[in-house]
């Protein structure tokens, strides 16, 4: 009976008595084939003892019919049986293709590089991969039914425990509404940024994530698959290109690239506009040796030669001449850039045209009955400050940079221009200040954030000329001050001037 049962052609359905004669019986006949083949067996016997119908069932549960029962029940019977072989093979079948499609997911997010995490309906994080629990910067086992915003470190966690999506900021969250729009309407959300504020270690930061939502279904249960990337460096990348853009494009400020050796390997359209030499005549060649002329300041020129070689940042002003002779007067800016080894690879020159302002600071020392007319047209604000520092006048220039009226300004002590200081800057400016002056120091120049009328800041550059009594005392201060913003300085600076 196994023989013919597990022979080819294979049989259908299999209808086993208890008695087979000789050998072994009906029961271990079936058992022996059910190990071998799935094909349906249905016990027809005469016995209808309790304990051998429960053995009968143990092996195979198609039905057992006894033998006095009418053709009509077998034939039902045997029919039964195949509705319930057929059965047991479609949740086989869906049992198959659940595993194939756990087995495929499992795969997909060990060897996906961007981070990948399930969401069940209760929309907790059940699965994440090893890219996801890197953005999370901690691993999914170490959680308790995160939700999303748990799950990436969202501050709203603070406000009461599992609070991911009820929150009054969680109803502006994009990426708690794709979620649940994807879970509910089995919708693919794609290519989607949202900003959150997170917090790790104690340190809250904003992160910008780039995300996608698919349906999926996890072990017959709706779920949503959501693909996750950290995408706040690129951002940060992106605005500081946009920054350097702006000011590589920029009418006024001119930028030179050279290599470690001083040759020219760049010059923005700014630079060929001041300069006149267009940027083919200035490849190769070190700009100082060509702009400079025949006379250059050769005490200046040995102190910049000495920092460059140094590898080090310079600030100044220098006189510089045009291709047709023309002298003009630069402020400048050289900053070394440096390889991972910490050689210098290349300089970045920053300068802009300060001529006007040179000219009119002579003027106003060697000409005072002209100073009114000048200070009046000049484009630079201009603030005059007694022995006091209190503010006795300043022109329209400086009304418009400030955003205060010459009214406003007249008798502003010097604790209410200190308070106009950015907090950061107040006491770098204020230590500095007071000390040139101990110094009895000529001039400084510096640069900080001030706040305009507007309730902004801005930065500013203020060149101070300062006029003392023949006892050393100061008898008054000039401040020629300009908006700065567009050079994107990143700190205050200070430095004296002769």
């Amino acid at each position: 009976a196994v023989e013919m049962a597990l022979g080819e052609p294979g049989y259908d359905l299999v209808l086993m008595d208890i008695n087979l004669g000789r050998g072994i019986d009906g029961t271990e006949a079936a058992e022996r084939i059910v190990r071998e083949r799935d094909v349906p067996i249905l016990f027809l016997s005469s016995h209808t003892e309790p304990e051998v119908v429960e053995k009968t069932e143990r092996i195979s549960s198609y039905g057992y019919v006894v033998k006095s029962s009418t053709p009509t029940v077998l034939v039902a019977s045997i029919k039964m049986a195949f509705k319930l072989h057929a059965a047991k093979q479609s949740v086989i079948d869906a049992e198959r293709i659940i595993q194939h499609e756990r087995d495929n997911l499992e795969a997909i997010m060990a060897a996906s590089p961007v981070g990948i995490i399930v969401i069940d309906q209760e929309l907790v994080v059940i699965r994440a991969n090893a890219a996801a629990e890197q953005i999370s910067r901690q691993p999914l086992s170490d959680m308790q039914d995160p939700r999303c915003g748990d799950f990436l470190g969202c501050v709203n966690r603070f406000v009461n425990p599992r609070v991911c999506g009820h929150t009054e900021h969680c109803a502006m969250c994009t990426l708690n509404k794709h979620i649940i729009t994807t879970l509910n309407d089995r919708v693919t959300i794609a290519q989607q940024d949202a900003e959150f504020v997170v917090e790790h270690d104690g340190t809250r930061e904003e992160r910008l994530f780039r995300y996608s939502t698919a349906p999926v279904t996890i072990n017959g249960d709706p779920s949503v698959l959501v693909t996750l990337e950290d995408v706040t460096s690129i951002r940060a990348a992106a605005e500081r290109s946009r920054l350097l853009s702006t000011i590589a494009d920029s009418e006024s400020i001119v930028i030179f690239i050279t290599d470690a050796n001083r040759k020219t390997l760049w010059m923005n359209e700014a630079g060929v506009r001041l300069t006149g030499y267009p940027l083919e005549e200035m490849l190769g060649k070190n700009p100082g040796e060509l702009l400079q002329g025949e006379t250059p300041d050769l005490e200046l020129k040995a102190q910049l030669t000495a920092a460059l070689n140094a590898g080090d940042a310079i600030r100044t002003d220098i006189l510089n001449y045009t291709k047709d002779g023309r002298a003009y007067w630069i402020s400048m800016d050289i900053e070394p850039v440096r390889d991972e080894q910490g050689a210098v690879t290349h300089f970045v020159a920053i300068e802009y045209d300060v001529t006007e302002r040179r000219i009119f600071e002579q003027k106003l020392i060697s000409q005072d009955r002209r100073v009114q007319a000048i200070v009046d047209r000049t484009s630079d604000g201009i603030v005059i400050l007694d022995r006091n520092g209190v503010v006795e006048y300043c022109n329209p220039a400086y009304e418009r940079l400030t955003g205060y009226s010459a009214e406003e300004e007249r008798g502003r002590a010097p604790t209410a221009i200190f308070a106009l200081l950015h907090p950061d800057d107040v006491n770098f400016i204020f230590e500095h200040t007071y000390a040139a002056l101990d110094q009895r120091a000529p001039g400084m120049i510096y640069r900080y954030r001030f706040l305009t009328g507007e309730g902004r800041y801005i930065w500013r550059e203020d060149r101070v000329i300062c006029f003392y009594d023949q006892d050393g005392a100061l008898e008054q201060s000039y401040v020629f001050a300009r908006d700065i913003s567009d050079f994107h300085p990143t700190e205050a600076s200070f430095r004296l001037v002769d």
